[in-house]
């Protein structure tokens, strides 16, 4: 499956009409745009997330910085939430790095749905101690 085709997948999996506005780690909005560089900019808005608030979450994604050449770079980051709500994983790279910047998101978005699944059966498992 190409990269194009997981995003349209993941996408249509994941909404359902309202972004499923009570689950924590679903991402609600994906920007991608193009810079003056010539350049690609992807934004995932991590807004009402828990992973804005998870400590570790800036360990399980470093910044990425990728130098190839003039035209050939990525530079991928999260910016934790401010006073206006912002807050998200950015990735920009040269004109021809589209592909392999999708799959960044891509490698992003899955690590994602992994820390939203083990959240979910970590509370599952304290509501049946409390029971």
């Amino acid at each position: 499956m190409t990269n194009w085709e997981w995003l349209q997948k993941w996408v249509a999996e994941h909404c359902d009409g309202t972004w499923r506005h009570e689950q924590p780690f679903v991402i609600k909005k994906i920007e991608i745009g193009v810079t003056h560089f010539p350049a690609w900019s992807i934004f995932l808005s991590l807004q009402e997330t828990v992973c804005l608030h998870c400590e570790d979450f800036a360990d399980d994604y470093p910044r990425i910085m990728i130098n190839r050449s003039k035209d050939d770079w990525i530079h991928g980051w999260i910016t934790y939430e401010d006073d206006d709500g912002d807050g998200g994983f950015h990735i920009e790279g040269g004109i021809g790095n589209l592909d392999e910047m999708l799959g960044i998101v891509r490698s992003f978005v899955e690590t994602m749905d992994a820390k939203r699944k083990k959240y979910i059966l970590e509370q599952a498992s304290k509501i049946e101690e409390e029971l």
